[in-house]
């Protein structure tokens, strides 16, 4: 998932709450949705997935299962595709991405190819191309200065403890 603008809102929606999947849209994509989070909600959903499992295989397939009214719900409870959009609509929805694309807020990357498994098909270049960059900037800067900073304080920590033992003998 990739966040492109506040989503703030979403808070808002009635539960259940969900985008349509790109492929079958009487089903709902697992990957947003808004419902308010319960332990009687978690203990049924625990049940169900062990009494009926997912039709296939996954998180969607039981999520859809488990909450089958979805389809039936107002309209209120289906999400803009602006929500969940597929990070390679672009190619194969050219002229609805270019109308719609600059009002996508989350970017869904789905199926096998992930951007951080590095290499990107050409239609989803520039979904990839910008995670890397904030994958980049936010999370691999910080892990190297955490690194560094962890390094320097085990050096540090052993320059004292070989002092220490020196003194010791």
């Amino acid at each position: 998932m990739e966040v492109l603008q506040n989503s703030d809102e979403l808070f808002e929606r009635p539960e259940f709450s969900a985008a349509a999947d790109i492929g079958w849209p009487d089903c709902f994509n697992s990957g947003v949705f808004v419902y308010v989070p319960s332990i009687e909600t978690y203990r049924r959903l625990l049940e169900f997935a062990i009494s009926h499992g997912s039709f296939d295989g996954g998180d969607q397939g039981l999520l859809n299962e488990f909450f089958a009214n979805w389809r039936d719900l107002p309209p209120i409870h289906r999400l803009p595709f602006i929500y969940n959009m597929t990070a390679g609509v672009f190619y194969t929805y050219a002229a609805a991405f270019r109308r719609y694309g600059k009002a996508t807020k989350i970017v869904h990357f789905i199926g096998a190819e992930k951007p951080w498994h590095g290499s990107a098909a050409t239609h989803q270049s520039e979904h990839y191309a910008r995670w890397k960059q904030i994958h980049q900037t936010n999370v691999a800067a910080h892990n190297r200065h955490t690194s560094k900073s962890h390094h320097t304080s085990m050096n540090t920590s052993r320059r004292i403890l070989g002092f220490v033992s020196l003194q010791c003998v």
